[in-house]
């Protein structure tokens, strides 16, 4: 089985606080995943950050990944609610992303998980996520798509659960477990607040 200690990744989060006539941001690198410990290979990596409680705003994901039918990829979000840095399982509200063949969406405590068969023929898959949100934390708009152009989970764009999105997430984690090596890249961006979450 692969290893992927020798995988290399850059994993960056930038927070941005905009106001008229200025821009400020901090930035957090980390330039490897740590060795996975687990017989599925498994690593994981966790971001902090934060989102400004005030005026709507649109939150969008993109997860590009070497997709196969050994390998998983996950983006989550959720609130660090036992401060210990990293987002368990119990924590994550969200989470998205490729787990051998299918692409999945899992809301809160996993009790929700619905999965998708791709809609392209292609190892180099995106998967790309877009909801408006407003100030009342509601989603208002919600889009799904494969590759930027076919719409998936069309039951949550339809339904909107609340789990979808939570102005108390503060940490999220990108988790790759398989065989093969997915080369990942995730790209979490939050318009309005000025936030963005880099993983790669």
């Amino acid at each position: 089985m692969r290893s992927w200690s020798g995988i290399r990744f850059l994993v960056c989060a930038l927070f941005a606080l905009c106001a008229a006539g200025g821009f400020g941001a901090s930035v957090m690198r980390q330039s490897s995943l740590p060795a996975s410990g687990f017989s599925d290979t498994e690593a994981v990596t966790n971001v902090v950050f934060s989102f400004a409680e005030d005026v709507a705003r649109d939150f969008s994901v993109r997860l590009e990944l070497d997709a196969t039918p050994s390998n998983c990829v996950e983006v989550a979000f959720g609130c660090d609610a036992d401060g210990d840095g990293r987002l368990g399982t119990a924590e994550a509200e969200l989470a998205l992303g490729w787990d051998c063949g299918r692409w999945f969406v899992v809301g809160t405590n996993r009790l929700a998980r619905i999965e998708a068969e791709p809609s392209v023929t292609v190892a180099r898959r995106t998967l790309v996520l877009g909801m408006h949100v407003d100030a009342e934390v509601e989603v208002r708009r919600l889009s799904i798509r494969d590759g930027g152009a076919a719409e998936l989970f069309p039951e949550l764009a339809s339904t909107r659960p609340d789990w979808l999105f939570s102005r108390r997430w503060n940490l999220a984690r990108l988790a790759v477990r398989g065989i093969d090596p997915a080369h990942e890249r995730a790209l979490a961006v939050l318009c309005g607040a000025g936030t963005a979450v880099y993983l790669r």
